[in-house]
Parts: structure tokens; sequence; C-alpha cells
């Protein structure tokens, strides 16, 4: 599992996989590489294995990032 390896939670995954940029030292492969491991952290850390899963992880992702109720937000996060 690649949380246990490196010791990374499924939000450090997720926060690293949409904080990536390309930088101008960076070959194209690398930073690709570096955005399939994060997504690939985030998914798996998530335990998600099905289209419905990943739908559902990107809608709660998209919901929490545009929650302006706390109480809601927390409810969220919680569930």
């Amino acid at each position: 599992c690649l949380t246990k390896k490196f010791g990374l939670t499924p939000e450090q995954y997720r926060l690293k996989f949409r904080d990536t940029q390309k930088t101008s030292t960076q070959s194209w492969v690398d930073f690709v590489d570096i955005s399939v491991k994060a997504l690939e952290g985030w998914i798996q850390g998530n335990k998600v294995s099905t289209f419905e899963g990943l739908y559902n992880l990107i809608m709660r992702e998209h919901l929490l990032t545009n929650c302006v109720q706390e109480k809601l937000r927390q409810y969220l996060v919680d569930s």
C-alpha cells in the first residue's frame, strides 16, 4: 500500500496531486510520473476500486472544496 510505504495520508496525496506543477527543470515524463503516483495514492488510500467509487471521491472533493457551510463540510469529512 502506498500510504504505508511513504507514510502519506490520502488527503496528503490529494493535495500533492492537485498542487503538482511542472518545473522548468523537470521533464514531462517526470511530471506525469509524479502526478500519476500522487493520484494513485489518493485513489488507493481511499480504497476506491470502481468507477462509482472514483466518481464519489471526485464529487466529495468538489463538494468539500466549494462548501461554505462549516457544519456541512465537517459532516462530509466525518462520513
